[in-house]
């Protein structure tokens, strides 16, 4: 008669976090031996019934790579998200970019990783790819002819979701249009 499979206020869970947390350090670590040097942007897909596998430990990949942490509270609920002092950090804030088909099943998450991309976007510090990304996001945007305040909204988003309703990123038609154009430019 339980007709969920996970709480998702409980979203990513306690051990969850602390495994995405060693896989994105393990990712980071990989990436400086080879190209040697921090990654500027990372992308996830992420699907809601895998969510309920895992219980977030994708998503706390993302939280780690921003340098953010989920809070929970004493019934290990998620709450909030916090953002990891620079000093504490001691790396870059790796910027983004999420295609996800589970909002309608986590909404709370996808809430909580724009909530933690919209507090990092605005910490002015050196090694935050986040921000770099945001500005020069914004500045082109601007510059093609939109109005500040919707070159801001735009330059910040960084997770894509079907809309309500809808279960296809259609990732697939896009995909196999790929060769159909002339340019780059949007």
């Amino acid at each position: 008669k339980n007709f969920y499979g996970i709480d998702p206020d409980k979203v990513p869970t306690p051990a969850a976090y602390e495994m995405g947390v060693k896989l994105a350090d393990q990712m980071l670590a990989d990436h400086l031996k080879k190209p040697g040097k921090y990654p500027a942007k990372g992308s996830f897909v992420i699907w809601g019934d895998e969510t309920m596998r895992h219980e977030g430990v994708l998503e706390s990949q993302i939280f780690h790579l921003l340098g953010t942490r989920p809070i929970w509270n004493d019934r290990d609920k998620v709450v909030d998200v916090e953002v990891i002092p620079s000093s504490m950090l001691g790396r870059p804030r790796v910027d983004i970019v999420i295609a996800s088909a589970a909002e309608g099943m986590f909404q709370n998450v996808t809430m909580l990783m724009d909530r933690a991309v919209q507090q990092v976007k605005a910490l002015e510090e050196a090694d935050n790819f986040v921000r770099r990304h945001y500005l020069q996001t914004k500045a082109s945007l601007i510059e093609s002819g939109y109005s500040e305040q919707d070159a801001d909204r735009r330059a910040g988003v960084r997770i894509f979701d079907e809309p309500p309703g809808i279960f296809n990123l259609n990732t697939s038609t896009i995909a196999a249009a790929s060769g159909t154009w002339d340019s780059d430019k949007g």
